[in-house]
């Protein structure tokens, strides 16, 4: 339950356990952090661990969470009396409205600006959704029940991959391009 940074060269920068933590990333500038705790919560945090907000409507604890590169936008599986789905809530601690009703999230990326978000349910399904406008850019079967994602923020490409050891590439409007076993 204790937050440790390391740095380039994987000295211990700090270690500290401001609030139970039981998961998190860091953005990709390394000023933000987003924290999955015990409550369960989720925990908008700054480079020395400040806290900046808190997301404490969760019924559940979220399997999986993403952080967009400059902390702007943190997304993550959520439940409600919908079902089961995604939220998402930006740097200043105010959420997005929720996409319910489309299963168990497994796995989510978001694109560099933390506007747009993809994520794999446990159904297999990908999901490609705009987290600003409220609305679905995409949504896809493509190959085996996939597992897992990854996002190129300036192409608009993914992967995604299964438990089965397939990788599939797919262009910006989820069509694949190749797939790999």
């Amino acid at each position: 339950k204790h937050s440790m940074l390391f740095g380039p060269e994987g000295a211990t920068l700090w270690r500290k356990r401001p609030f139970p933590a039981i998961a998190g990333k860091i953005s990709a500038s390394g000023d933000s952090f987003a924290f999955v705790t015990s409550d369960p919560a989720i925990i908008g945090a700054d480079r020395s661990l400040r806290v900046k907000w808190a997301y404490r409507n969760l019924m559940k604890r979220p399997a999986a969470i993403a952080i967009s590169a400059l902390g702007q936008t943190s997304a993550f599986p959520c439940c409600d009396d919908r079902g089961e789905g995604l939220s998402a809530v930006s740097h200043l601690g105010k959420p997005f409205d929720a996409f319910m009703g489309i299963g168990v999230i497994i796995d989510l990326e978001l694109n560099e600006d933390g506007q747009i978000v993809l994520a794999v349910s446990e159904n297999g399904q990908t999901y490609c959704l705009n987290l600003v406008k409220g609305c679905g850019i995409w949504k896809g079967n493509p190959g085996q029940k996939s597992t897992g994602v990854s996002f190129a923020s300036k192409t608009g490409e993914s992967l995604v991959y299964s438990a089965a050891g397939q990788i599939m590439k797919l262009n910006p409007t989820g069509e694949p391009l190749w797939e790999h076993w």
